[in-house]
């Protein structure tokens, strides 16, 4: 019995060690993970334009992730556009409790005065945030998403031509563009 005991803890602490070697030797086997594209489109252009050899993503890897984005920006645009309804009913709402109070008396008393004001300033913040969400809707989020996907492309294209202008340097095949020449910048029409 002893003995089955002794087994078997020996065994459990074999699979335990085994376990944790094995993810050992994996993070061993592989220092440098990729970055997920995900985290890449947040970084700054800069950041990407200097690192940007070391990316080697698929076009399918690629064009997965542009997809991505787009559904991402359409959801987030339904959930605005939900959310802005919603700000609206709230509004209509509180706009109908303060009609309800101007037809219940002609003159305010303490409360109902207090309760005007809420009401009013209610009205004021739900319209603030309401203006908050349709900037957010119209401008924030088209000019977010479209910044990711300018990055995601810089991904794609910025290797190659980084190559390309590398070796038009290196061959001093750049004089030839036609604005190429630095010392010739007054002679330009």
């Amino acid at each position: 019995m002893a003995t089955r005991n002794i087994t078997a803890k020996f065994l459990a602490t074999g699979l335990c060690a085994l376990l944790v070697w094995s993810n050992v030797w994996a993070a061993w086997l592989d220092p440098d993970p990729v970055t997920p594209l995900s985290v890449l489109v947040e970084e700054s252009y800069l950041d990407l334009l200097e690192s940007a050899d070391e990316f080697n993503f698929s076009k399918k890897e690629l064009d997965s992730y542009k997809k991505q984005l787009k559904a991402e920006r359409k959801a987030e645009k339904e959930k605005l556009k939900s959310e802005e309804k919603s700000l609206k009913q709230e509004i209509q709402a509180t706009r109908e409790q303060l009609a309800e109070l101007n037809l219940s008396k002609s003159r305010d008393n303490v409360d109902m005065g207090q309760k005007r004001s809420d009401l009013h300033c209610q009205v004021l913040d739900l319209e603030e945030q309401l203006k908050k969400k349709e900037l957010e809707r119209n401008q924030l989020l088209p000019v977010g998403y479209d910044n990711k996907l300018a990055k995601l492309e810089l991904i794609k294209e910025w290797p190659a031509k980084k190559l390309q202008i590398e070796n038009d340097l290196e061959s001093a095949r750049v004089r030839e563009r036609r604005y190429g020449d630095a010392e010739t910048l007054e002679f330009r029409s």
